[in-house]
């Protein structure tokens, strides 16, 4: 039997928004009207990319907010409650998914 290996810090190639991160999003979506200090009526996950740590997963998501109006988030998911790091306004959607 075969063991995937996990390589720690390394963000994987971007993929179409799953459950699991329409789920994460709306988890965070308060949080981060809060600190954008913003009420979105649309916040639509469209792609992300997740990295393992230790303990967790970092995830950056491309959120679709509105006519042309994307932004990036990233949130760190362990044990806890999901925390959002980090979060990029005015993207666009052909802007890439990169580590901020």
């Amino acid at each position: 039997m075969s063991q995937s290996l996990v390589v720690y810090g390394t963000y994987s190639m971007p993929k179409a928004a799953d459950e699991e991160v329409v789920e994460l999003c709306i988890e965070v979506r308060l949080d981060v009207q809060k600190i954008t200090e913003k009420k979105y009526k649309l916040f639509t996950p469209v792609l992300y990319r997740e990295e393992d740590v230790d303990p967790g997963k970092n995830f950056l998501i491309k959120v679709h907010v509105g006519e042309k109006n994307y932004i990036h988030i990233k949130v760190n998911q362990d044990n806890g409650p999901n925390e959002v790091v980090n979060i990029e306004e005015n993207h666009t959607k052909e802007d890439p998914l990169n580590n901020f």
